[in-house]
């Protein structure tokens, strides 16, 4: 091969490999038939299943009872749906038990982690995520907030 020198691997044998052994032959009393599908080719059908009319559907409109008195009073109350059948069902409610609902607060005031009172705009200040407290500070604001831009913190973060 064009003046090149092969070599014969390193893990080459002197001695031959034995013959292969050969399989076992099974005699099967009956051959394999395989049986192909009809051919339905060209059968298919469009159209209608059946020549027949269908019957006829009549719809009535359903009457709606008219409940007395659980309308809202105001649109303001309940400005959408899911809130015109909440205070419904809350009127049908009430008026079937005799007792009213407890009225429970929405949201706690959050609270300062450093002072534990709550944070009003007097007391506690937030500068990008950081929470001043007068409470707990030992300098002004300013001095606090210039302390921070010396850092850093008053530059957008780069991506």
């Amino acid at each position: 091969m064009q003046g090149i020198r092969l070599h014969k691997p390193a893990m080459t044998s002197q001695v031959p490999l034995a013959l292969p052994t050969s399989l076992p032959t099974i005699i099967f009393q009956q051959p394999f038939i395989y049986q192909l599908p009809d051919n339905t080719a060209g059968q298919a059908r469009v159209g209608r299943a059946s020549a027949s009319q269908p019957t006829p559907v009549v719809r009535q409109p359903i009457p709606i009872p008219i409940l007395p008195n659980i309308q809202p009073k105001t649109l303001e109350e309940s400005s959408t749906r899911s809130q015109f059948y909440y205070m419904k069902r809350k009127v049908t409610d009430e008026e079937a038990t005799g007792m009213q609902r407890k009225q429970y607060k929405r949201f706690k005031p959050i609270k300062c982690g450093k002072c534990g009172q709550e944070r009003i705009a007097q007391t506690h200040k937030q500068y990008y995520g950081n929470w001043w407290c007068k409470a707990t500070a030992v300098t002004s604001f300013e001095k606090w907030e210039e302390d921070f831009k010396q850092k850093g913190y008053n530059k957008k973060k780069i991506l």
